[in-house]
């Protein structure tokens, strides 16, 4: 069977707890996606879990059928759909019966997430950090291999901080006076996530020359915000602030990771650290981690070895004009990537042929 797919027809499905991006074409891979779908009437995928197979595959629809106007009789668009390391291989089956026996698709790539936010950075090895809306995963890769044995997974992401900074909010009472009414967590999450009003700062208990309160206008409502929108993301350096017990703060987890990968590859994982996922963009927050993770970097005191000074983050190469401030969209350029490169080639990924062969299985064989 020859198959010709154009690079105007390559889908690009990005999944997560709070939003899905998606996109059509990969022509020009500088370029934002086409389809950000805030999750408000669902959430089929909790803390980075599948949790409704059928809501999901509902979301699908509507982005294959509605918003790219995708006929399923005559489908002639591939898609790569990335996913979670968490995600299974009874899922990533489940998946691929969607799209082969439900939307009639091509062809289908299932990738990691992880590997696709390196990818979009430029890199084959390195540490992925992505602080997402449910939680936060920390993969480490060798070779374009995941360290699967290494992964750390933390329970915190954008939406504990929502519910932090909404309760911080709360116990003020000037701002609860000026606002003149109880706030829901709507308003934290707005002001969470504009540029100019929360900022991570490298002791959050010491403002420097930061003003104490800031002028914000929201929703025709004008009232101040105080220090609290420098705390925003204090949960994921110290869990106990959300009743995380037991739970490794960011700083933990990442040296627990690295030290858990072969000694001799982990300067080449301290050197390659991509900050992603929806919840990392905030002004101050890469700063912040390198400087936590300072105490764990040293000279070794036994092995006479060199070992790096600070933590050295990638980010999206500047010829992404369009992407480049956007670290938050690596997985997203990086399967788009990888979407321009595998799909042109029938061993590249499923096609029609290989899952009316050999079943849903056939979707181990070719997923990264």
């Amino acid at each position: 069977m020859h198959f010709s797919l154009k690079e105007e027809s390559y889908v690009v499905i990005e999944n997560g707890s709070w939003k899905i991006k998606a996109g059509i074409g990969v022509a020009d891979t500088n370029q934002l996606p086409s389809v950000v779908s805030n999750i408000v009437t669902s959430f089929p995928i909790k803390r980075g879990n599948m949790e409704n197979l059928d809501e999901l595959e509902a979301l699908w629809r509507h982005i294959l059928l509605k918003e790219f106007n995708i006929k399923r009789s005559r489908n002639e668009c591939p898609v790569i759909v990335t996913v979670p390391s968490t995600w299974t291989k009874v899922q990533y089956e489940q998946i691929a019966r969607i799209f082969f026996e439900t939307f009639n698709s091509p062809g289908l790539y299932i990738a990691n997430q992880a590997l696709m936010a390196l990818y979009g950075c430029g890199s084959l090895n390195g540490l992925v950090v992505d602080i997402g809306y449910g939680k936060t995963e920390i993969t480490p890769i060798l070779e374009c291999s995941i360290q699967h044995h290494a992964i750390q997974t933390i329970p915190i992401g954008g939406q504990d901080f929502d519910e932090y900074f909404h309760s911080l909010l709360l116990s003020d009472s000037q701002f609860i006076e000026e606002y003149g009414d109880t706030p829901d967590i709507d308003i934290a999450r707005a002001l969470k996530e504009s540029a100019d009003i929360c900022e991570v700062l490298l002791d959050a208990n010491n403002l420097e020359d930061k003003p104490a309160r800031m002028e914000v206008e929201y929703q025709g409502r004008k009232f101040t915000v105080g220090p609290e929108r420098f705390r925003v993301t204090e949960p994921i350096f110290d869990p106990m602030l959300v009743s995380k017990e037991g739970v490794l703060s960011l700083t933990e987890a990442i040296y627990l990771t690295i030290s858990s990968c072969e000694p001799d590859k982990r300067n080449l994982l301290w050197e390659n650290v991509v900050l992603t996922g929806g919840s990392s963009i905030m002004k101050g927050l890469k700063e912040r981690i390198k400087t936590d993770l300072a105490p764990y970097l040293t000279f070794s005191d036994n092995s006479g070895e060199y070992q790096v000074k600070e933590a050295k983050f990638l980010k999206i190469p500047e010829y992404f004009t369009n992407l480049k401030d956007r670290n938050d969209l690596a997985g997203f350029l990086g399967a788009s990537i990888t979407a321009k490169l595998s799909f042109p080639d029938p061993k590249g990924f499923i096609n029609k042929v290989d899952y009316n062969d050999h079943g849903p299985s056939v979707v181990h064989t070719k997923s990264y």
